[in-house]
């Protein structure tokens, strides 16, 4: 049987076979992956981060944050669902140029890029 669709950890489920029931089994989604992330310029602007498990409505992601080279972090703002699970772009702010890096969290499970 496959699972639906969906996002997050500590999963609680059992199976039944007419009246044998298992114990309680606790799962996860598969975590988000971060495969790219396009550059903003330094006057800021809107990014597109590419990857996988990013859920398939905006319901399923708790942050974007963005550090630059310099370790300042600011929140990605107005994040769109380019393409549910692989593909959404926020906004970033000035300054933010090259040497940076995203971190996303995703159903309570969070993932940096490199």
């Amino acid at each position: 049987a496959n699972a639906p669709a969906g996002y997050g950890i500590n999963l609680k489920f059992k199976i039944s076979v007419n009246t044998v029931h298992s114990n309680i089994i606790t799962t996860a989604y598969q975590a988000p992956v971060i495969e790219s992330i396009s550059s903003p310029n330094t006057k800021g602007g809107p990014i597109t981060i590419s990857g996988n498990n990013f859920g398939a409505t905006l319901a399923a992601i708790n942050s974007i944050t963005v550090l630059s080279s310099t370790g300042a972090r600011t929140v990605c703002s107005g994040v769109i669902m380019v393409t549910p699970h692989t593909r959404v772009s926020c906004t970033v702010g000035q300054g933010t140029g090259a040497g940076w890096s995203a971190n996303m969290t995703v159903g309570s499970q969070s993932v940096s890029s490199s």
